[in-house]
């Protein structure tokens, strides 16, 4: 399905001044809709400025080789990526999403995906036993926005307490549950024009929420209680942003 959004029509871009500065760190939390929205990016930055990557970026060699002169870079990193950006001011983006429709959307990929690295790990285990196994099962939004290393499975309190304060530095943060205000407000965030979409990477085969049994639900929470802590802040943050959207923002809905 195609979603056709205008372009923002009364607010001058020279007026705009909720526009990030470059360069865009689009961090992409896995299955926050972040696929969809790689392509809007995408269309909207010269092509040898606009990068995608499906990891952290490793010092020195994609310092060197690989980010320079990127003015969008976007992907499945950590948090820490401006550190490359020494002597420019970087500004954060990310969608965040509700902790049990982004766990259970996760396993169900990694279960259809036979490429996917985690498909194995999926396809031998039930959800319930995958959520004790998966560290993508635990926190995952709060490990990525810590900037903790790889080698640390499981986030910790600490790991909580810094995400939080990453988030509430983040130039835009938006909500897939709200997808397309969070699309509408980063026109302005981020100086998008063309944002039309076509969903992309979506599965088809999960169960609805409201189907799960109610303790695979209390476990999941049990298990992402510091992933629904960074949401709720993130919701917050949210409402504020709608605060302070221009003029015309509700037409282009």
């Amino acid at each position: 399905m195609l979603g056709l959004i205008p372009r923002p029509h009364s607010y001058p871009v020279n007026n705009n001044t909720l526009l990030l500065r470059k360069p865009h760190l689009f961090l992409h939390v896995p299955k926050t809709a972040g696929s969809t929205l790689a392509y809007v990016f995408r269309r909207n930055e010269q092509f040898n400025s606009f990068l995608h990557i499906w990891y952290h970026p490793r010092y020195p060699r994609d310092h060197d080789g690989l980010l320079p002169g990127r003015k969008t870079v976007y992907g499945h990193f950590r948090y820490g990526i401006h550190m490359y950006y020494p002597n420019e001011t970087c500004s954060y983006i990310t969608m965040l999403r509700e902790p049990v429709d982004r766990v259970v959307s996760h396993y169900y990929f990694h279960l259809q995906n036979k490429k996917d690295p985690g498909h194995a790990l999926a396809r031998d285990h039930s959800f319930r036993e995958w959520l004790d196994l998966s560290p993508a099962a635990h926190n995952e939004m709060v490990r990525c926005l810590s900037g903790i290393r790889e080698t640390e499975i499981f986030p910790t309190n600490t790991s909580l307490e810094i995400a939080l304060k990453h988030l509430r530095d983040f130039g835009f943060v938006g909500l897939t549950e709200r997808f397309n205000e969070s699309l509408v407000l980063m026109k302005y965030y981020a100086g998008l024009q063309n944002v039309k979409y076509t969903k992309t990477n979506k599965g088809t085969r999960r169960p609805k929420l409201h189907d799960l049994p109610t303790d695979i639900v209390n476990k999941i929470l049990e298990v992402n209680w510091m992933d629904v802590i960074l949401y709720k802040e993130a919701q917050k943050i949210f409402e504020e942003q709608l605060k302070k959207a221009p003029p015309g923002f509700q037409k282009d809905l």
